[in-house]
């Protein structure tokens, strides 16, 4: 069954189509979708009050430690973020 390749057309023969020049409105909500809630305060405040420091005790396993300080690492990471950020 020998056949005919099928043809491609060359790069100089494509056009932008009209339906791909769209221009598209973003909503805030498409965007949280996206990329998840904007972070504020309030939201910092929550994570604090989940997440409080935890003072280690001598029976705590070291990666219970770790843990709990990874906890932290974030919530500091973001509390710097957003000292930058104003």
């Amino acid at each position: 069954m020998k056949g005919k390749p099928p043809s491609f057309s060359r790069l100089s023969e494509h056009e932008c189509l009209p339906s791909l020049s769209t221009v598209m409105s973003t909503s805030r909500n498409m965007l949280e979708a996206l990329y998840g809630p904007q972070f504020d305060k309030y939201l910092l405040d929550e994570l604090q009050e989940v997440f409080p420091p935890v003072t280690p005790i001598p029976t705590d396993t070291v990666s219970n430690i770790m843990y709990n300080a990874g906890q932290q690492s974030v919530i500091q990471w973001l509390i710097k973020r957003m000292e930058d950020e104003e």
